[in-house]
């Protein structure tokens, strides 16, 4: 594998069939006693994306549904919008999201394996319509908006899931697909709230157990 890639070439950067996981040695200490075995770890690779010939940006990923990723990062990295107000009449009870959430954590398998990815799904509040994998929550999120374009697939209506920490940059994402509910697993940032009530999106942190706490847009939690 080559350490840069062009993601715009015709050719596909990474084989979508390729396993993100590779296996090493290691050592476990357990109550005082040595154990060799092997262990699955999360594959970590840099993904250079050129366009017209210079180098846009390189991330770091995980290899495994690129040109999503390539699709969603171009998409939400557009020109700045104006931060205007999301209306949407959306609603979904709070048992849905526990729901929910409980099998997006059943389809987290690349973490069950390696414990260093982030998960993120697109819902209609019923399904999950499409799930991804990542290192990088920013990634996740990226592969699930860039499937969903490439699907044709109204956002105005849907819920980005997400493991990882809410951020503003999660929020700003979900402005220019229009989505009008973010829900975690974790905690949004202050900076995410304050973002989020500005622009009327909803956000859920702490969905685990049975309990969720609302920092915005409770009018759309029944």
């Amino acid at each position: 594998m080559k350490n840069s890639n062009n993601c715009l070439d015709p050719e596909p950067v990474l084989s979508e069939s390729e396993v993100p996981v590779e296996k090493i040695d290691i050592v476990r200490i357990r109550q005082g006693k040595r154990e060799e075995l092997k262990d699955s770890l999360v594959r970590e690779v840099p993904l250079t994306i050129n366009f017209n010939k210079k180098e846009l940006v390189t991330l770091l990923c995980t290899p495994k549904d690129i040109e999503d990723l390539v699709r969603g990062f171009l998409f939400t990295s557009g020109a700045p919008l104006r931060r205007h107000k999301i209306k949407s009449r959306f609603k979904i009870s709070s048992q849905s999201i526990l729901s929910l959430m409980r099998e997006f954590q059943r389809r987290s398998t690349l973490f069950k394996k390696t414990g260093a990815v982030h998960s993120a799904a697109l819902s209609n509040g019923r399904d999950i319509l499409i799930f991804r994998e990542d290192i990088g929550r920013h990634s996740a999120v990226d592969k699930i908006i860039g499937r969903a374009l490439v699907e044709g697939i109204d956002m105005r209506d849907k819920i980005i899931l997400s493991s990882g920490r809410i951020s503003s940059e999660i929020l700003l994402k979900a402005q220019k697909c229009v989505i009008p509910v973010v829900i975690s697993r974790g905690a949004p940032t202050s900076q995410a709230v304050k973002l989020a009530r500005d622009l009327n999106i909803t956000v859920v942190g702490f969905a685990r157990g049975d309990r969720v706490n609302v920092y915005s847009g409770v009018e759309r939690i029944r």
